[in-house]
C-alpha cells in the first residue's frame, strides 16, 4: 500500500510534513505536488497523473492531505487504486477561502521562495469542485482543536457524516504525527 501526501496552499514539495509522517509511521511517503498559482482543473489533472504513476504497479494508495491538500485528496478519492483518504484540517470551500484578502494578490512560497499572483479568477476556478461525499472510500477527518486559519466546525459539519472523526491538539499546521501514524497503520490493517 502506497502513502501519498498532498501539501496545502502556498507550500510545495520537500516540506517537512511528509518527512515527519515518514519518521512517525515508518512508511515511505510519496509526494504529489502542485503549484498554488495553478487553476483547480490543472491541479486535479496534475495530481491524477502523479497518483497514476505512483500506483502504476497496481498497489492501493492512502491519500493524506493538509488544508487545501485535504480538500484535494477528497476531490481525488474516486481515483483508481485510492482506498483511503486522511484529511487534516481540510478546506471545505476553497473558492471562498482564496477570495479572502489575505490570499488575494502577490504571494511568496516559503519553501521555494517564488512569488506568484492569486487572482479572483484563480479562486473562482475552484467552483468546479465536486461533492465527493457519496463516494464509498475510507475517510478520516482529523481536526486540530486550535486551528487559527480555518473554522474547523465547517469541516466537521461537512465531512463527519461520511468520515471517522478524530480531534487532535494543536494549531492548523500538523504537529501530531503519532495520531497520523496510528491511522495509517489502522488502514493498512496492522
Amino acid at each position: 500500500m502506497k502513502t501519498i501526501y498532498i501539501h496545502g496552499f502556498n507550500s510545495y514539495k520537500n516540506s517537512s510534513t511528509p518527512r515527519s509522517i515518514h519518521k512517525a509511521a515508518e512508511v515511505k511517503v510519496h509526494e504529489a505536488y502542485y503549484h498554488s498559482d495553478q487553476y483547480f482543473p490543472e491541479i486535479l489533472a496534475s495530481l491524477k497523473a502523479q497518483i497514476t504513476k505512483i500506483t502504476a504497479d497496481g498497489d492501493t494508495a492512502i491519500l493524506i492531505g493538509t488544508s487545501l491538500g485535504g480538500f484535494l485528496a477528497d476531490q481525488l478519492c474516486d481515483e483508481p487504486n485510492v482506498c483511503a483518504v486522511i484529511m487534516i484540517n481540510p478546506v471545505v470551500d476553497a473558492c471562498a477561502e482564496l477570495h479572502k484578502d489575505i490570499y488575494q494578490g502577490e504571494m511568496t512560497n516559503p519553501i521555494n521562495h517564488k512569488t506568484y499572483l492569486v487572482t479572483p479568477e484563480l479562486a473562482d476556478s475552484y467552483l468546479a469542485k465536486r461533492d465527493m461525499r457519496d463516494v464509498r472510500v475510507t475517510r478520516y477527518l482529523v481536526l486540530s482543536d486550535h486551528d487559527e486559519l480555518l473554522d474547523s466546525s465547517l469541516a466537521k459539519a461537512y465531512w463527519e457524516p461520511v468520515s471517522t472523526f478524530i480531534q487532535i491538539e494543536g494549531p492548523h499546521r500538523l504537529t501530531d504525527f503519532d495520531t497520523i501514524s496510528q491511522i495509517i497503520h489502522e488502514i493498512m490493517g496492522e
